[in-house]
């Protein structure tokens, strides 16, 4: 009998035994699926969502229907716990006493679920367990708190469809619960677990494909944004190189047509003059001689005899301006001749410095061994009279200086040259050259400045500078002028040499 109740207690005892065994084996194996869920839940936010939201990705309960987005910790927490629990008999549960707004509603929490949510919430670092009897079988409930970490509290305060904006760090989110059978706990331990490591490579896998693919496409944008905005300075460029040439070429333009309207003006002047200047001389001698005429006739005791002067001078005086306005055309005879305008200046200097004295300083700098020029000595002396006399007048005091030189220099450098090109001469000029420190001459009287009867003198004729001008044109030489306002004013009048320099002889 005692061996039969030793049997029969022993038999008992092992069946204890194997139900403590098979219950604290399922408790174990929830645990451990508990475990294995906060640390997947826990890696795939730090590793996976964290990284996702800095590359612009979002994470969404409903990514299924949302391209471009991944699933939120606890949807894909849920997701592995299904198919955890499809492999060994578990069932995973998430429930919180506060759940997403937006999620699909389940079914009312059962008693279970609400004890497990108001124990935890009060003690979270304890394990509320309960062994039930189900349709399958016994059942062990292994329910564990879901508390918020560091890295959870930004993202839940922040999520649209966070249901509270205050939560901090330790804050209970939740309940974990894993529902294990108390039968099949050990033998699908070892399967659950494989399959939850090859469930984990695939997240991983799939999370670095999306983090990849997302970089990829960040980098063509960047570099097809570089290639664009590259091309768009290179047309930036072009657009301005033409605008420049255009502008350039406009001003160009403008400048040949005022230079040959200038031309066209002097031209036409000096038709208009040469003409009057030639039927007015002809006028003239008949004045002049009828005048004579008359005087002789009437005797000098005669009372008309003395307004009879008065008419020959005026006909005289009549006859100089005459002369001035065929200088100014280059219709004045020239006696041309080989003349040495160095040694022209140094016998003119006198005149020059009596014209200078008290008003302004007279320098005279001569470049030696220049060679002869064909001219007419008088018209040069006429010429350096001129404008020594305006350089004196544009000079404010005495401690101006105006200075005469001498040279050889090409013909076609300087700032305004006027319309002499049909007879300026290809070779080498020898130049005569005023320059003063006076009060310049600006734009608008530079272009009128040769014009006959144009003066800004008030008691000027306006025909000593256009008089330079004919007998420049009539010596086929060059006339350049360099004036600003404020900055004195450089006159260069060239002449043709009469044999080119010794130093191009053959």
């Amino acid at each position: 009998m005692a061996v039969v109740v030793c049997v029969l207690l022993s038999a008992q005892r092992i069946l204890q035994m194997e139900r403590d065994v098979a219950r604290t084996t399922a408790i174990d194996n929830a645990a451990r699926y508990s475990e294995v869920l906060q640390a997947f839940r826990s890696v795939y936010t730090t590793e996976v969502v964290m990284r996702a939201a800095e590359s612009g990705v979002l994470a969404t309960h409903d990514y299924e229907h949302r391209s471009g987005t991944i699933p939120l910790p606890v949807t894909l927490t849920k997701l592995l716990g299904e198919r955890l629990g499809q492999a060994g008999g578990a069932r995973i549960a998430l429930y919180s006493a506060h759940p997403f707004p937006r999620r699909t509603p389940v079914a009312a929490l059962d008693d279970f679920q609400l004890e497990a949510i108001a124990a935890l919430s009060a003690q979270p670092e304890d394990t509320f367990v309960r062994l039930v009897q189900g349709p399958q079988g016994s059942l062990v409930r292994y329910a564990v708190a879901d508390r918020m970490g560091t890295e959870c509290v930004a993202c839940h305060n922040s999520h649209p469809d966070s249901p509270k904006r205050d939560w901090v760090v330790g804050d209970v989110r939740g309940v974990l619960e894993v529902a294990h059978p108390v039968s099949a706990a050990a033998s699908s331990l070892h399967s659950d677990l494989e399959f939850t490591i090859r469930l984990l490579s695939a997240v991983g896998i799939a999370a670095l494909a999306i983090l990849g693919l997302t970089a990829l496409r960040q980098r063509r944008m960047a570099g097809r944004n570089l290639r664009a905005a590259e091309a768009a300075e290179l047309a930036t460029l072009r657009i301005q190189q033409e605008m420049r040439a255009r502008v350039e070429a406009e001003e160009g333009r403008l400048a040949a047509e005022l230079q040959a309207q200038h031309v066209q003006k002097v031209e036409s002047l000096g038709l208009l003059a040469g003409g009057i200047a030639h039927d007015f001389n002809n006028l003239l001698v008949g004045i002049l001689g009828h005048a004579q005429l008359a005087q002789i006739k009437l005797g000098a005791n005669d009372p008309i005899h003395a307004h009879l002067q008065m008419v020959e001078q005026g006909g005289l005086k009549a006859g100089a301006l005459t002369a001035k306005l065929l200088d100014y055309v280059g219709g004045s005879p020239a006696e041309a001749k080989p003349v040495d305008l160095n040694r022209c200046v140094d016998e003119f200097t006198p005149l020059m410095s009596a014209a200078t004295i008290g008003r302004a300083g007279l320098a005279v700098e001569l470049e030696q061994g220049l060679p002869m020029v064909l001219a007419d000595q008088t018209q040069v002396e006429q010429i350096l009279l001129n404008l020594v006399t305006n350089a004196v007048e544009a000079s404010d005091n005495s401690g101006c200086l105006i200075t005469v030189r001498s040279g050889i220099a090409e013909p076609e450098e300087g700032d305004e040259r006027w319309g002499l090109n049909e007879h300026t001469s290809t070779l080498h000029h020898v130049f005569l050259e005023i320059e003063d420190e006076g009060s310049g001459i600006d734009a608008a009287t530079r272009a009128r400045m040769f014009d006959p009867f144009y003066s800004t003198k008030s008691a000027g004729r306006g025909l000593g500078l256009s008089t330079i001008l004919g007998i420049v044109k009539a010596h086929k030489g060059s006339l350049l002028v360099q004036s600003h306002p404020g900055a004195g004013t450089r006159i260069r009048v060239g002449f043709p040499v009469a044999l080119p320099p010794i130093s191009e002889r053959k």
